[in-house]
């Protein structure tokens, strides 16, 4: 098939849809009417039907009755609907999946189209340059692209600096080295107060011997 027939096809394949989907509506509005309407009815009738069972001795048994018929009519009529509605879902997915592929295939007709039309016109050879044209166009290159030796800086030797050590993590509350840290804390608290004491006791003069009994007593006995 021609590719100047491809975007004709798609066109008329397009418009026989939308028909296609107008008749369609209008059948599915005339019949939305029609549920519409048959629900009204169905409505007003137990409506009609719950006020002359106001007027009954049994008032609950005919409510239940005219309920269950009112059910009877409205149940078909919501299951239509959603039939309908359904429908129409399906109905716009396909149109939709239809709009792409038509746009897909113009699209692949048109490039088509411009590649045979590119093909068909002149050919245009791509220039050879010599041998000669091409090594002296490189060394020119090479020349212009290597810099002087008196610009090129010697390389700066970068000094590692020192590993940093990373700090120990404290242990967790309630684990077993946190228990043990604890432990050792108190033993160093102890050992210091300690060490503090001795080294105030060692500063202090010493203290002067207590008089013994005896010389205290003859002391007090010799008169002044």
């Amino acid at each position: 098939m021609n590719s100047w027939f491809r975007p004709g096809l798609m066109t008329a394949l397009a418009m026989c849809m939308a028909v296609a989907h107008g008749v369609a509506l209008a059948s599915d509005s005339s019949e939305r009417e029609r549920i519409s309407k048959a629900k009204s009815d169905a409505d007003a009738k137990l409506a009609q039907k719950e006020q002359e069972c106001q007027e009954r001795f049994a008032v609950t048994d005919c409510l239940i009755a005219a309920r269950k018929e009112h059910r009877s009519v409205v149940e078909p009529l919501r299951k239509e609907t959603l039939a309908l509605d359904d429908k129409e879902r399906k109905q716009r997915a396909a149109e939709r999946n239809e709009r792409v592929r038509a746009k897909t295939e113009s699209a692949s007709a048109a490039a088509a189209a411009s590649a045979g039309s590119s093909a068909d016109g002149p050919t245009v050879r791509p220039k050879i340059r010599s041998a000669d044209s091409a090594s002296a166009s490189q060394f020119g290159a090479s020349a212009v692209s290597m810099p002087a030796a008196s610009s090129v800086m010697p390389p700066v030797i970068m000094k590692a600096d020192k590993p940093i050590t990373p700090k120990a993590q404290a242990p967790l509350p309630g684990s077993e080295d946190y228990q043990t840290l604890r432990v050792r804390q108190a033993e160093e608290r102890r050992a210091a107060v300690l060490k503090k004491n001795a080294e105030r006791d060692a500063s202090k003069p010493p203290a002067k011997p207590l008089p013994l009994p005896g010389a205290a007593a003859s002391a007090a006995s010799t008169p002044s």
